[in-house]
């Protein structure tokens, strides 16, 4: 019985740290931040490194363009975690596509009352 409570109240913490952090608003900057600096280290590197020094750098910059902005729009936390997911699962071997493919799982995150708000433009950095 004692290793059924443990196991009950531990799980929680488990699935968390296997999983990741579950993304709120208060996190989302941050989160996608790490998360799209890290894909672009991993794709593209020399892109990467014409920019930034580390993934710390890039989501520095990054996690400053959430603080402003997103005030009059109302936050899905459910689309936000698909979209962190959706990052972070993207498949370097599967090109450009791969990535425009994870971006648009982020289209839905902010409902601003127009059209989608997308953390910053994929085309003009990968030369689109």
């Amino acid at each position: 019985m004692r290793a059924w409570l443990a196991f009950a109240l531990l799980a929680p913490l488990s699935a968390c740290s296997l999983f990741g952090t579950k993304v709120d608003e208060d996190n989302f900057g941050e989160e996608f931040a790490e998360a799209i600096c890290s894909l672009q280290k991993e794709c593209l590197a020399l892109f990467f490194y014409e920019e930034y020094d580390d993934v710390a750098e890039c989501t520095d910059e990054y996690s400053e363009d959430w603080e402003d902005g997103y005030d009059d729009c109302e936050f899905d936390e459910d689309k936000a975690n698909e979209c962190i997911k959706a990052v972070r699962d993207a498949d370097c071997s599967e090109g450009y596509d791969a990535l425009e493919d994870a971006f648009e799982d982020c289209e839905e995150v902010w409902d601003c009352g127009g059209s989608p708000v997308v953390p910053y433009d994929t085309g003009s950095y990968y030369g689109r």
